[in-house]
C-alpha cells in the first residue's frame, strides 16, 4: 500500500476522530513520534517488543509504543496478535506478532 492512500485513511480517521494519534505529517512524512516508536522497538523474529526504559538512576521512565504500532497496522489493513512471554507477566515481555508482510510494512514506513 502506498503512503498517498494511507495518508488519505488517516485523514478519515482524524475527521471522525479529531484527537486521534497522527501518524503522518502534513506533508506525508511519518510523523517523528511514530518514526521513534517504530524504530526503538526491538524485533526479534516476527514479534516486536514495544515496551522500553529511558533515562538512568532514579530518573527513568516507561515507554509504551504499542499506539502508533498498532495504528499503522490497522491503517495498512495488517492483522496482529498481542502476547506476553515474560516469565511473571511483566511489562517488558510485552509483544506484538507479525506476519512477515506486516513486518516488511513498517520497515517500508521508516
Amino acid at each position: 500500500m502506498d503512503k498517498k492512500t494511507l495518508l488519505k485513511k488517516e485523514q478519515n480517521f482524524l475527521k471522525k476522530n479529531p484527537y486521534g494519534l497522527k501518524l503522518f505529517k502534513k506533508d506525508g512524512t511519518l510523523s517523528t513520534n511514530a518514526k521513534n516508536a517504530i524504530n526503538g522497538s526491538v524485533q526479534r523474529g516476527n514479534k516486536i517488543y514495544y515496551f522500553t526504559w529511558t533515562g538512568s538512576g532514579r530518573h527513568i521512565n516507561a515507554k509504551d509504543n504499542s499506539a502508533y504500532i498498532e495504528r499503522a497496522l490497522k491503517l495498512g489493513g495488517y492483522k496482529f496478535k498481542k502476547g506476553n512471554d515474560s516469565p511473571r507477566g511483566g511489562k517488558e515481555g510485552n509483544y506484538l506478532s507479525l506476519s512477515n508482510a506486516a513486518l516488511k510494512f513498517l520497515n517500508s514506513l521508516t
